[in-house]
């Protein structure tokens, strides 16, 4: 899907200039296409995934989700089963989310001025960066996402993938 704008989506100030991959998904397209609504037809019972998900985080994917941006980040190999960084923009419920991550055994740390929930059992961080925009992913990728804002290293001084991002067609 196309991304938005010429420079991509403000979120990319967040990823690390040596991502193996980059990715971006208008998630409010997505869901109101005539396309997933055609196939949400064919499989009634598919919606219990998405309802259990509501009921555990409060997020609703059909309307709180706008958009989504995804990357594999270090020229290295990742850590084994280390989830990617995906940052989704949208509307979400901070103190229930937190709960939840609670409630399945994470902890709370300060990172930097940021308050990084964190489940080592699953490998898995959230942090708000900001109103509205989460990242969730492995506890070194999410670490990584606050560090590269600082220090404004972001995939955005790679002149190489700007220029992949600047061509993309939004056709």
């Amino acid at each position: 899907l196309a991304i938005v704008g010429g420079d991509g989506p403000g979120e990319l100030v967040y990823i690390p200039a040596d991502a193996h991959a980059v990715a971006y998904a208008n998630v409010r397209d997505v869901m109101d296409s005539e396309l997933r609504h055609k196939l949400s037809t064919l499989q009634p019972d598919s919606s219990r995934g998405p309802e259990h998900f509501k009921e555990q985080t409060g997020i609703d994917l059909e309307t709180d989700v706008d958009y989504i941006v995804a990357s594999f980040a270090g020229m290295g190999e990742p850590p084994q089963g280390e989830p990617p960084l995906v940052l989704a923009r949208g509307r979400f419920d901070q103190v229930r989310i937190e709960g939840l991550v609670r409630d399945q055994g994470g902890t709370v740390e300060e990172y930097k001025g940021a308050r990084l929930l964190v489940n080592q059992e699953n490998r898995l961080a959230v942090v708000f960066l900001e109103p509205g925009l989460v990242a969730i992913g492995g506890p070194a990728a999410v670490r990584a996402s606050i560090d590269t804002k600082a220090a404004g290293s972001s995939v955005k001084n790679n002149d190489e993938v700007m220029r992949l991002v600047r061509d993309i067609d939004d056709g």
